[in-house]
């Protein structure tokens, strides 16, 4: 765990994802652009998962994705 800490990679990466998402969204005023793009069928398995793509939860994705990088298990664990 202290060497994630130390390391930061995965911590700096999450942090700027979600924080590059969250200010997308706000720029789009909160209009989500995936779903419609996808609309035509052309990727079935990732339109299964627009839902949880368009979640727009930042603390809690933030939250949750900061628990599995500082896991004992790691951050690919179930």
């Amino acid at each position: 765990m202290i060497a994630a800490l130390l390391d930061g990679g995965p911590i700096r990466y999450l942090t700027l994802g979600l924080t590059r998402e969250e200010q997308a969204l706000a720029a789009q005023c909160g209009v989500h652009t995936l779903g419609p793009a996808l609309a035509g069928g052309g990727y079935p398995a990732l339109g299964r998962v627009v839902p949880h793509l368009e979640d727009a939860a930042f603390a809690e994705r933030f939250d949750f994705g900061l628990s599995r990088i500082l896991s004992p298990s790691g951050p690919t664990a179930p």
